[in-house]
């Protein structure tokens, strides 16, 4: 896929010019530093005597899959300012075969702690109408705008499927402050289409600490050795938190593959999760990708933003200042990271002794 970046480079004038005005500011002592994030640990109900592991048959219907997702990146960064890109499509494949993409042009967005609350504000409210019951905070706000752009590939993917298709999204199957995710998922459950969300990484811990999936995994693999098959590890009770939509399972989809993933199900599907992992298992099976979904491995190739990418805009953003009258050594003032220098790689390169 070709991309088209002329959306970035057009808001990069402007960029620079508010680097410019941040340069024309006197210095402060004010010491600014990003609030922690509270987490709680999640609880399932079940134990693990108690979990039923499920062999994977093979699927026998045809079936459309729809995977969504979004990238995003930072060109540079303080901690006043931030200049960002992002994008979220979709892909839609039948018998093994892409039918459709979708990807939003991919946007860049100037963040300031001034201006950051009415930007996520205005987008919010052109989307879904009103404004936001929750604001992210000023380091939060790209990954938002991301989420905004994620929620529209969402409904284009949604409209572009039918009975008994299968929606396959990123990460774990949570509401949102908002509803979006909730109304999500009537919406396709009213047109029988049902609903996954597989995670690429997984943060479930089993009592004592370890690594859920790997608990599960080697549970699974000694009672159904070369086979594909499934795991429900328990739901969060509704009483505890009602945020949570799906059931959860630790699934491994591809009998070759060495890898488990969590899978999310909505508790509003038609199928039963036995129809639904047959379909998931029969998307598993690309040499590159053995074992995860190949619409959401292909959708993520898709809207990623490459370290090549990101570091070409910070070079082209950069050239545009120099060009405008802003010195080197004022631009490394706002913006040196010395983490570039070492993560620099240097494994081709000889040490030379200074």
């Amino acid at each position: 896929m070709l991309y088209d970046y002329s959306h970035v480079y057009a808001g990069m004038d402007s960029t620079v010019d508010y680097i410019a005005r941040l340069l024309s500011v006197d210095p402060s002592l004010k010491l600014l530093e990003p609030a922690e994030e509270d987490s709680e640990p999640l609880e399932l109900e079940n134990e693990l005597d108690e979990i039923d592991y499920v062999v994977i048959e093979d699927s026998r219907h045809e079936f459309s899959a729809g995977a969504v997702d979004g990238g995003q990146g930072t060109i540079i960064r303080n901690n006043v300012f931030q200049a960002g890109v992002y994008r979220a499509g979709y892909v839609k494949f039948r018998g093994g075969e892409r039918t459709d993409e979708y990807s939003e042009k991919l946007l860049m967005v100037n963040l300031t702690r001034e201006n950051c609350v009415e930007i996520y504000a205005e987008a919010f409210s052109h989307f879904h109408g009103g404004y936001p019951a929750w604001i992210p905070a000023f380091g939060e706000t790209l990954g938002a705008m991301r989420r905004l752009a994620e929620e529209k590939a969402i409904i284009e993917c949604l409209d572009n499927l039918k009975a008994g298709d299968l929606l396959l999204l990123d990460g774990s199957l949570r509401g949102d402050g908002y509803g979006f995710i909730q109304s999500m998922i009537k919406r396709a459950a009213s047109r029988q289409i049902n609903v996954a969300s597989v995670a690429k990484a997984n943060s479930l811990l089993w009592r004592g600490g370890a690594n859920l999936a790997a608990v599960i995994r080697q549970r699974g693999d000694e009672l159904h050795q070369k086979k594909s098959w499934y795991a429900r590890v328990g739901r969060v009770a509704p009483e505890k938190d009602q945020s949570w939509l799906g059931n959860i399972y630790i699934a491994k989809l591809n009998p070759h593959s060495g890898i488990t993933f969590r899978v999310d199900l909505s508790r509003s599907n038609k199928k039963p999760p036995s129809d639904i992992f047959a379909q998931l298992s029969g998307l598993a099976t690309d040499p590159f990708f053995l074992g995860y979904p190949y619409p959401l491995a292909a959708v993520h190739q898709m809207v990623r933003l490459s370290e090549d990418e990101l570091y070409g805009f910070m070079m082209r953003l950069q050239d545009i200042a120099l060009q405008k009258g802003i010195e080197q050594s004022r631009w490394d003032l706002l913006f040196a990271d010395y983490h570039r220098i070492l993560n620099f790689d240097l494994r081709e390169n000889q040490f030379r002794r200074l």
